[in-house]
Protein backbone atom coordinates (compact mmCIF):
# COMPACT_ATOMS: atom_id res chain seq x y z
CA UNK A 1 0.00 0.00 0.00
CA UNK A 2 3.07 2.35 -0.51
CA UNK A 3 2.21 5.50 -2.12
CA UNK A 4 -1.50 4.92 -1.06
CA UNK A 5 -2.78 8.37 0.41
CA UNK A 6 -6.83 9.40 2.13
CA UNK A 7 -7.05 12.92 2.21
CA UNK A 8 -9.78 14.51 4.47
CA UNK A 9 -10.68 17.72 4.36
CA UNK A 10 -10.92 19.71 8.16
CA UNK A 11 -11.33 23.21 6.88
CA UNK A 12 -14.95 22.81 6.91
CA UNK A 13 -16.53 21.97 10.36
CA UNK A 14 -18.70 18.43 10.66
CA UNK A 15 -22.00 18.42 10.73
CA UNK A 16 -24.10 16.02 12.49
CA UNK A 17 -26.28 13.83 10.59
CA UNK A 18 -29.48 15.43 11.18
CA UNK A 19 -28.13 18.97 10.37
CA UNK A 20 -25.97 17.70 7.55
CA UNK A 21 -27.84 18.23 3.88
CA UNK A 22 -28.42 16.12 0.69
CA UNK A 23 -30.23 12.98 2.64
CA UNK A 24 -29.57 9.21 2.88
CA UNK A 25 -28.87 8.59 -0.65
CA UNK A 26 -26.20 10.76 -1.69
CA UNK A 27 -24.19 9.78 1.85
CA UNK A 28 -24.73 6.31 0.92
CA UNK A 29 -23.85 7.06 -2.95
CA UNK A 30 -20.62 8.67 -1.67
CA UNK A 31 -19.16 5.75 1.15
CA UNK A 32 -19.92 2.99 -1.45
CA UNK A 33 -17.62 5.87 -4.14
CA UNK A 34 -15.37 5.24 -1.27
CA UNK A 35 -14.75 2.08 -0.36
CA UNK A 36 -14.47 1.08 -4.56
CA UNK A 37 -11.83 3.52 -4.24
CA UNK A 38 -10.34 1.72 -1.68
CA UNK A 39 -10.45 -1.62 -3.33
CA UNK A 40 -8.85 -0.26 -6.31
CA UNK A 41 -6.28 1.53 -4.02
CA UNK A 42 -5.49 -1.86 -2.02
CA UNK A 43 -5.95 -4.68 -5.11
CA UNK A 44 -4.79 -2.69 -7.83
CA UNK A 45 -7.02 -2.61 -11.36
CA UNK A 46 -6.90 -6.92 -11.32
CA UNK A 47 -9.79 -6.96 -9.66
CA UNK A 48 -11.69 -4.13 -12.09
CA UNK A 49 -10.64 -6.81 -15.17
CA UNK A 50 -11.76 -9.79 -14.65
CA UNK A 51 -13.08 -12.12 -16.90
CA UNK A 52 -13.54 -16.21 -18.27
CA UNK A 53 -12.14 -18.73 -20.47
CA UNK A 54 -13.90 -20.68 -22.74
CA UNK A 55 -12.43 -24.59 -23.37
CA UNK A 56 -11.55 -24.12 -27.14
CA UNK A 57 -9.77 -28.42 -27.22
CA UNK A 58 -8.37 -30.80 -25.32
CA UNK A 59 -5.40 -33.12 -26.41
CA UNK A 60 -3.33 -36.38 -24.56
CA UNK A 61 0.12 -35.27 -25.12
CA UNK A 62 3.31 -37.43 -23.72
CA UNK A 63 4.78 -35.72 -20.32
CA UNK A 64 2.99 -32.26 -20.95
CA UNK A 65 5.22 -31.81 -23.74
CA UNK A 66 3.80 -28.84 -25.81
CA UNK A 67 4.55 -25.60 -27.50
CA UNK A 68 2.34 -22.70 -28.31
CA UNK A 69 2.85 -20.05 -30.90
CA UNK A 70 0.27 -17.47 -32.86
CA UNK A 71 0.57 -20.04 -35.71
CA UNK A 72 0.16 -23.37 -34.21
CA UNK A 73 0.25 -25.04 -31.10
CA UNK A 74 3.04 -28.24 -31.01
CA UNK A 75 2.50 -31.72 -29.13
CA UNK A 76 4.65 -34.71 -28.70
CA UNK A 77 2.06 -37.28 -28.99
CA UNK A 78 2.25 -41.24 -28.83
CA UNK A 79 -0.38 -42.91 -31.15
CA UNK A 80 -3.30 -45.20 -30.73
CA UNK A 81 -2.20 -49.02 -31.66
CA UNK A 82 1.02 -47.69 -32.84
CA UNK A 83 4.48 -48.98 -31.14
CA UNK A 84 4.53 -47.83 -27.74
CA UNK A 85 8.43 -46.47 -28.38
CA UNK A 86 7.47 -44.13 -30.61
CA UNK A 87 6.61 -40.36 -30.17
CA UNK A 88 5.44 -38.10 -32.70
CA UNK A 89 5.63 -34.24 -33.20
CA UNK A 90 2.30 -32.70 -34.45
CA UNK A 91 1.10 -29.52 -35.34
CA UNK A 92 -1.92 -28.25 -34.33
CA UNK A 93 -4.48 -25.25 -35.45
CA UNK A 94 -4.52 -22.97 -32.45
CA UNK A 95 -7.96 -22.04 -32.59
CA UNK A 96 -9.44 -25.82 -33.19
CA UNK A 97 -6.60 -28.49 -32.05
CA UNK A 98 -6.63 -29.98 -35.55
CA UNK A 99 -3.70 -31.65 -36.49
CA UNK A 100 -2.11 -30.55 -39.52
CA UNK A 101 0.94 -32.56 -40.04
CA UNK A 102 2.68 -34.91 -37.52
CA UNK A 103 5.95 -36.55 -38.07
CA UNK A 104 7.45 -40.21 -36.16
CA UNK A 105 10.50 -39.29 -33.81
CA UNK A 106 13.03 -41.50 -34.56
CA UNK A 107 16.43 -41.99 -32.61
CA UNK A 108 17.88 -42.86 -29.08
CA UNK A 109 16.73 -39.94 -27.51
CA UNK A 110 13.06 -39.49 -28.49
CA UNK A 111 13.34 -43.74 -27.29
CA UNK A 112 14.32 -42.48 -24.18
CA UNK A 113 11.96 -40.10 -23.80
CA UNK A 114 8.95 -42.91 -25.20
CA UNK A 115 10.42 -45.10 -22.13
CA UNK A 116 9.41 -42.66 -19.83
CA UNK A 117 11.98 -44.35 -16.89
CA UNK A 118 14.96 -42.31 -18.06
CA UNK A 119 15.75 -39.03 -16.63
CA UNK A 120 17.57 -36.41 -18.85
CA UNK A 121 20.21 -34.58 -15.95
CA UNK A 122 22.40 -31.72 -17.88
CA UNK A 123 25.90 -30.57 -16.83
CA UNK A 124 26.45 -26.94 -17.44
CA UNK A 125 28.86 -25.55 -16.51
CA UNK A 126 31.57 -28.02 -17.40
CA UNK A 127 33.85 -29.72 -14.65
CA UNK A 128 37.23 -30.01 -15.05
CA UNK A 129 36.56 -33.57 -15.49
CA UNK A 130 33.21 -33.57 -17.34
CA UNK A 131 32.39 -31.42 -20.56
CA UNK A 132 29.48 -30.09 -21.51
CA UNK A 133 26.99 -32.42 -21.22
CA UNK A 134 23.38 -33.74 -20.98
CA UNK A 135 23.41 -37.67 -19.30
CA UNK A 136 20.23 -40.30 -19.84
CA UNK A 137 19.99 -41.72 -16.68
CA UNK A 138 17.51 -44.69 -15.80
CA UNK A 139 15.65 -43.74 -13.28
CA UNK A 140 14.95 -47.25 -11.03
CA UNK A 141 19.09 -47.94 -10.76
CA UNK A 142 21.02 -44.93 -11.49
CA UNK A 143 22.65 -46.35 -14.39
CA UNK A 144 23.70 -44.05 -17.02
CA UNK A 145 22.54 -44.71 -20.71
CA UNK A 146 23.44 -42.93 -22.65
CA UNK A 147 25.22 -38.87 -23.40
CA UNK A 148 25.02 -36.32 -25.65
CA UNK A 149 27.72 -32.80 -25.54
CA UNK A 150 24.83 -30.03 -25.20
CA UNK A 151 23.48 -28.70 -21.80
CA UNK A 152 20.13 -29.29 -23.25
CA UNK A 153 18.22 -32.45 -25.12
CA UNK A 154 15.38 -31.16 -26.10
CA UNK A 155 13.29 -33.18 -28.43
CA UNK A 156 12.17 -30.56 -30.76
CA UNK A 157 13.74 -26.94 -30.95
CA UNK A 158 11.13 -24.42 -32.39
CA UNK A 159 12.24 -20.77 -34.00
CA UNK A 160 10.41 -18.54 -36.50
CA UNK A 161 10.13 -20.70 -39.28
CA UNK A 162 11.63 -24.22 -38.63
CA UNK A 163 11.74 -26.75 -35.72
CA UNK A 164 15.16 -28.43 -35.44
CA UNK A 165 15.71 -31.78 -33.85
CA UNK A 166 19.18 -33.37 -33.48
CA UNK A 167 19.37 -37.11 -32.53
CA UNK A 168 22.35 -39.54 -33.51
CA UNK A 169 23.08 -40.23 -36.67
CA UNK A 170 21.82 -43.36 -37.29
CA UNK A 171 23.97 -44.34 -40.25
CA UNK A 172 26.62 -44.87 -37.50
CA UNK A 173 25.25 -47.83 -36.18
CA UNK A 174 23.52 -49.07 -33.28
CA UNK A 175 24.11 -47.23 -29.71
CA UNK A 176 26.66 -49.36 -27.27
CA UNK A 177 25.18 -50.64 -24.75
CA UNK A 178 25.06 -49.26 -21.12
CA UNK A 179 28.21 -51.89 -19.89
CA UNK A 180 29.78 -50.01 -23.11
CA UNK A 181 29.85 -46.24 -21.13
CA UNK A 182 32.24 -44.96 -18.78
CA UNK A 183 31.41 -42.81 -15.95
CA UNK A 184 33.09 -39.62 -18.17
CA UNK A 185 31.17 -40.29 -21.18
CA UNK A 186 29.99 -36.94 -23.17
CA UNK A 187 28.30 -38.50 -26.52
CA UNK A 188 31.15 -36.88 -28.34
CA UNK A 189 32.56 -40.15 -30.10
CA UNK A 190 29.48 -40.34 -31.81
CA UNK A 191 28.03 -38.53 -35.03
CA UNK A 192 24.68 -36.40 -34.59
CA UNK A 193 22.12 -35.83 -37.25
CA UNK A 194 20.33 -32.30 -37.06
CA UNK A 195 16.93 -32.04 -39.51
CA UNK A 196 15.17 -28.74 -40.02
CA UNK A 197 11.51 -28.66 -40.89
CA UNK A 198 9.02 -26.08 -41.79
CA UNK A 199 6.77 -25.05 -39.17
CA UNK A 200 3.72 -25.08 -41.63
CA UNK A 201 4.07 -28.50 -43.85
CA UNK A 202 6.53 -30.47 -41.32
CA UNK A 203 8.57 -30.93 -44.82
CA UNK A 204 12.50 -31.28 -44.55
CA UNK A 205 13.89 -27.88 -45.42
CA UNK A 206 17.50 -29.53 -44.79
CA UNK A 207 19.55 -31.66 -42.49
CA UNK A 208 23.24 -31.71 -41.75
CA UNK A 209 25.78 -34.22 -40.27
CA UNK A 210 27.65 -32.98 -37.05
CA UNK A 211 31.03 -35.74 -37.31
CA UNK A 212 32.15 -36.76 -33.70
CA UNK A 213 33.86 -34.25 -31.60
CA UNK A 214 31.35 -31.35 -32.56
CA UNK A 215 29.26 -29.48 -29.93
CA UNK A 216 26.31 -27.43 -30.14
CA UNK A 217 24.07 -24.64 -28.56
CA UNK A 218 20.66 -23.13 -29.62
CA UNK A 219 20.16 -18.96 -28.55
CA UNK A 220 18.53 -18.44 -24.88
CA UNK A 221 17.76 -22.78 -24.12
CA UNK A 222 18.59 -23.20 -20.80
CA UNK A 223 20.68 -26.07 -19.31
CA UNK A 224 18.16 -29.14 -18.04
CA UNK A 225 15.06 -27.97 -21.02
CA UNK A 226 13.17 -31.05 -21.73
CA UNK A 227 10.30 -31.92 -24.18
CA UNK A 228 9.85 -29.27 -27.06
CA UNK A 229 11.28 -25.39 -26.05
CA UNK A 230 10.58 -21.99 -28.43
CA UNK A 231 13.84 -20.05 -29.42
CA UNK A 232 13.47 -16.07 -28.88
CA UNK A 233 11.91 -14.05 -31.10
CA UNK A 234 13.61 -13.07 -34.32
CA UNK A 235 16.90 -15.99 -33.06
CA UNK A 236 16.86 -18.68 -35.82
CA UNK A 237 20.67 -19.30 -35.43
CA UNK A 238 22.30 -22.39 -33.37
CA UNK A 239 26.12 -22.39 -32.64
CA UNK A 240 28.60 -25.15 -33.83
CA UNK A 241 31.63 -25.68 -32.06
CA UNK A 242 34.51 -27.88 -33.58
CA UNK A 243 37.01 -30.23 -31.69
CA UNK A 244 39.72 -27.69 -32.30
CA UNK A 245 37.44 -24.50 -31.01
CA UNK A 246 36.39 -23.33 -34.25
CA UNK A 247 32.87 -21.93 -34.07
CA UNK A 248 30.37 -21.39 -36.68
CA UNK A 249 27.10 -19.79 -36.77
CA UNK A 250 24.55 -21.35 -39.03
CA UNK A 251 21.36 -20.04 -40.14
CA UNK A 252 18.21 -22.05 -39.23
CA UNK A 253 16.08 -21.66 -42.28
CA UNK A 254 18.60 -22.67 -44.39
CA UNK A 255 21.60 -24.36 -42.13
CA UNK A 256 23.91 -22.29 -44.56
CA UNK A 257 27.34 -20.72 -41.80
CA UNK A 258 26.54 -17.27 -41.36
CA UNK A 259 29.96 -16.46 -39.31
CA UNK A 260 32.52 -18.34 -38.40
CA UNK A 261 35.52 -17.81 -35.63
CA UNK A 262 38.70 -19.89 -34.15
CA UNK A 263 38.88 -19.76 -30.34
CA UNK A 264 41.38 -22.77 -30.38
CA UNK A 265 44.79 -20.97 -30.47
CA UNK A 266 46.32 -19.62 -26.86
CA UNK A 267 44.43 -20.08 -24.15
CA UNK A 268 41.18 -23.24 -25.13
CA UNK A 269 37.78 -22.00 -24.00
CA UNK A 270 36.54 -23.52 -21.06
CA UNK A 271 33.47 -23.68 -23.22
CA UNK A 272 31.63 -22.08 -25.65
CA UNK A 273 27.56 -21.25 -24.90
CA UNK A 274 24.42 -19.52 -27.12
CA UNK A 275 22.88 -16.54 -24.89
CA UNK A 276 19.81 -15.09 -26.16
CA UNK A 277 21.64 -12.88 -29.18
CA UNK A 278 25.47 -13.39 -27.80
CA UNK A 279 27.79 -15.93 -28.08
CA UNK A 280 29.27 -16.33 -25.18
CA UNK A 281 32.86 -17.60 -24.44
CA UNK A 282 34.32 -18.73 -21.14
CA UNK A 283 38.04 -19.16 -21.01
CA UNK A 284 39.95 -20.68 -16.82
CA UNK A 285 43.28 -20.50 -17.13
CA UNK A 286 45.83 -21.00 -13.48
CA UNK A 287 45.74 -16.47 -13.11
CA UNK A 288 41.89 -15.88 -14.12
CA UNK A 289 39.11 -16.59 -15.96
CA UNK A 290 37.76 -14.37 -18.33
CA UNK A 291 33.93 -14.25 -20.31
CA UNK A 292 33.70 -12.37 -23.78
CA UNK A 293 30.41 -11.56 -25.66
CA UNK A 294 30.19 -12.33 -29.42
CA UNK A 295 27.63 -10.51 -32.03
CA UNK A 296 25.72 -14.07 -33.28
CA UNK A 297 25.40 -12.94 -36.60
CA UNK A 298 29.08 -11.74 -37.20
CA UNK A 299 31.01 -13.57 -34.33
CA UNK A 300 32.59 -9.74 -33.52
CA UNK A 301 33.93 -8.86 -29.97
CA UNK A 302 31.44 -7.27 -27.83
CA UNK A 303 32.24 -7.06 -24.51
CA UNK A 304 34.65 -8.78 -22.08
CA UNK A 305 34.94 -9.06 -18.33
CA UNK A 306 36.43 -10.96 -15.53
CA UNK A 307 33.55 -13.07 -13.72
CA UNK A 308 32.57 -13.45 -9.96
CA UNK A 309 34.07 -16.26 -8.19
CA UNK A 310 31.34 -18.57 -8.19
CA UNK A 311 30.26 -21.86 -10.26
CA UNK A 312 26.99 -20.88 -12.01
CA UNK A 313 25.27 -20.63 -15.34
CA UNK A 314 25.02 -17.65 -17.36
CA UNK A 315 21.73 -16.09 -19.11
CA UNK A 316 20.44 -13.00 -20.77
CA UNK A 317 18.91 -10.83 -18.05
CA UNK A 318 17.82 -6.97 -20.01
CA UNK A 319 21.33 -5.45 -21.20
CA UNK A 320 23.27 -7.30 -18.28
CA UNK A 321 24.01 -10.70 -17.25
CA UNK A 322 22.74 -13.09 -15.02
CA UNK A 323 24.72 -15.91 -13.65
CA UNK A 324 22.51 -18.29 -11.65
CA UNK A 325 24.46 -20.77 -9.20
CA UNK A 326 21.13 -22.55 -7.39
CA UNK A 327 21.08 -21.12 -4.27
CA UNK A 328 21.02 -17.25 -5.90
CA UNK A 329 21.20 -14.93 -9.18
CA UNK A 330 24.05 -12.81 -9.34
CA UNK A 331 23.58 -9.62 -11.77
CA UNK A 332 26.92 -8.57 -13.42
CA UNK A 333 27.42 -5.53 -15.54
CA UNK A 334 29.12 -6.94 -18.88
CA UNK A 335 30.85 -3.53 -19.46
CA UNK A 336 33.32 -3.48 -16.33
CA UNK A 337 32.13 -6.85 -14.65
CA UNK A 338 30.64 -5.24 -11.59
CA UNK A 339 28.42 -7.17 -9.63
CA UNK A 340 25.32 -5.07 -9.64
CA UNK A 341 23.28 -7.38 -7.16
CA UNK A 342 22.12 -10.19 -5.74
CA UNK A 343 19.14 -12.02 -5.47
CA UNK A 344 19.04 -14.55 -2.97
CA UNK A 345 16.44 -18.26 -2.90
CA UNK A 346 14.61 -17.24 -6.00
CA UNK A 347 15.17 -18.05 -9.89
CA UNK A 348 14.84 -15.16 -12.26
CA UNK A 349 13.69 -15.03 -15.56
CA UNK A 350 15.22 -14.11 -18.75
CA UNK A 351 14.94 -10.65 -18.99
CA UNK A 352 14.47 -8.97 -22.76
CA UNK A 353 11.20 -7.27 -23.12
CA UNK A 354 11.98 -4.49 -20.54
CA UNK A 355 14.99 -2.95 -19.56
CA UNK A 356 13.56 -1.78 -15.60
CA UNK A 357 12.06 -4.80 -14.62
CA UNK A 358 13.12 -8.50 -13.80
CA UNK A 359 10.82 -11.21 -12.96
CA UNK A 360 11.17 -14.82 -11.27
CA UNK A 361 11.11 -17.76 -13.13
CA UNK A 362 9.13 -20.46 -13.39
CA UNK A 363 7.67 -22.57 -10.72
CA UNK A 364 8.51 -19.11 -8.25
CA UNK A 365 5.84 -16.97 -6.75
CA UNK A 366 5.78 -13.94 -8.65
CA UNK A 367 7.80 -10.99 -7.90
CA UNK A 368 9.66 -8.12 -9.71
CA UNK A 369 13.29 -6.74 -9.09
CA UNK A 370 14.11 -3.59 -10.66
CA UNK A 371 17.04 -4.09 -13.32
CA UNK A 372 19.69 -1.71 -11.88
CA UNK A 373 19.59 -1.80 -8.00
CA UNK A 374 18.12 -5.16 -7.59
CA UNK A 375 15.20 -3.75 -5.20
CA UNK A 376 12.04 -5.82 -5.10
CA UNK A 377 9.06 -3.72 -5.61
CA UNK A 378 5.50 -4.83 -4.05
CA UNK A 379 2.61 -5.57 -6.10
CA UNK A 380 1.23 -9.00 -7.50
CA UNK A 381 1.19 -10.84 -4.57
CA UNK A 382 -0.62 -14.17 -4.88
CA UNK A 383 0.39 -15.22 -7.94
CA UNK A 384 2.68 -18.07 -8.99
CA UNK A 385 4.58 -18.59 -12.24
CA UNK A 386 3.14 -21.10 -14.31
CA UNK A 387 4.82 -20.34 -17.70
CA UNK A 388 7.94 -22.53 -18.46
CA UNK A 389 8.57 -20.12 -21.72
CA UNK A 390 11.95 -17.57 -21.30
CA UNK A 391 11.22 -14.93 -23.78
CA UNK A 392 7.49 -14.16 -24.48
CA UNK A 393 6.35 -10.38 -23.82
CA UNK A 394 3.15 -11.89 -21.71
CA UNK A 395 3.65 -14.59 -19.26
CA UNK A 396 0.89 -16.89 -17.56
CA UNK A 397 0.34 -16.38 -13.81
CA UNK A 398 -1.90 -18.89 -11.60
CA UNK A 399 -3.55 -18.54 -8.33
CA UNK A 400 -4.70 -21.83 -6.59
CA UNK A 401 -7.19 -22.68 -3.99
CA UNK A 402 -7.73 -25.36 -2.10
CA UNK A 403 -10.57 -26.80 -4.22
CA UNK A 404 -8.25 -27.76 -6.62
CA UNK A 405 -8.99 -24.72 -9.16
CA UNK A 406 -7.05 -21.84 -10.09
CA UNK A 407 -7.34 -18.63 -11.65
CA UNK A 408 -5.18 -17.66 -14.66
CA UNK A 409 -3.41 -14.37 -15.31
CA UNK A 410 -1.59 -12.59 -18.15
CA UNK A 411 1.26 -10.83 -16.65
CA UNK A 412 2.73 -7.76 -18.93
CA UNK A 413 6.47 -8.25 -18.62
CA UNK A 414 7.39 -4.67 -18.94
CA UNK A 415 4.94 -3.15 -17.08
CA UNK A 416 4.45 -6.44 -14.56
CA UNK A 417 0.62 -5.78 -14.28
CA UNK A 418 -1.65 -8.62 -13.75
CA UNK A 419 -5.10 -9.29 -16.32
CA UNK A 420 -7.25 -12.06 -14.90
CA UNK A 421 -8.34 -14.18 -17.34
CA UNK A 422 -10.74 -16.63 -15.38
CA UNK A 423 -10.92 -19.84 -13.65
CA UNK A 424 -10.06 -23.24 -14.80
CA UNK A 425 -9.73 -27.07 -12.77
CA UNK A 426 -7.03 -29.44 -12.88
CA UNK A 427 -4.14 -26.95 -12.14
CA UNK A 428 -1.88 -28.42 -10.39
CA UNK A 429 1.53 -27.47 -9.05
CA UNK A 430 3.72 -29.17 -11.37
CA UNK A 431 1.46 -27.66 -13.95
CA UNK A 432 2.88 -25.75 -16.77
CA UNK A 433 0.67 -22.90 -19.13
CA UNK A 434 1.62 -20.86 -22.42
CA UNK A 435 -0.17 -17.95 -23.53
CA UNK A 436 0.28 -16.64 -27.62
CA UNK A 437 -2.56 -14.90 -29.59
CA UNK A 438 -5.76 -14.70 -27.70
CA UNK A 439 -5.03 -17.97 -26.32
CA UNK A 440 -3.66 -19.70 -23.26
CA UNK A 441 -2.76 -23.31 -22.66
CA UNK A 442 -1.96 -25.83 -19.72
CA UNK A 443 -1.50 -29.38 -19.71
CA UNK A 444 -1.97 -31.75 -16.23
CA UNK A 445 -0.21 -34.64 -16.78
CA UNK A 446 -0.78 -36.11 -20.18
CA UNK A 447 -4.14 -33.44 -21.04
CA UNK A 448 -3.33 -30.62 -22.80
CA UNK A 449 -6.20 -27.86 -22.33
CA UNK A 450 -6.24 -24.36 -24.25
CA UNK A 451 -8.86 -21.71 -23.34
CA UNK A 452 -9.82 -18.71 -24.93
CA UNK A 453 -10.99 -15.78 -22.88
CA UNK A 454 -14.67 -14.78 -23.75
Amino acid sequence: MAGALIEIDISKPWLPEARRPGGFLPRLWRALSLVALVVVVLTGPALLTAGSLSLAWRADVVSGFFWLTSDAAFTVDAKANADPRTLWLTARDPLSGTPRWSVELVGPLATAYARGREVMISHFPPTPNLGVTTRSIDSRTGQSLKAYPTASAALAYVGSDVAILIDRDPAAGPEPGPDDLSRDDTGLDRPHLITARDLRTGAVRWTKRLPAGYQWSLPGVRRGTEGIVGLPPGQDWMLVVSPTRSAQVWDLRTGAPIAQREFGSGNDPSYLTALADTVLVRVDTMHESSLAGYVAATLHPQWRFRPPDIYAAPFDCANLVCFDTERSVWVVDPRDGSVRWRADGVRLRPGLFSDRLLVTGYGEQLAQFDVTSGKRRAGNEGWRVVDPSAYGAQMAVAQTSGSGRATLGLLDVASATVRRLGQVSHLSTRSQCLTAAVLVACEDGNVLEVWRPR
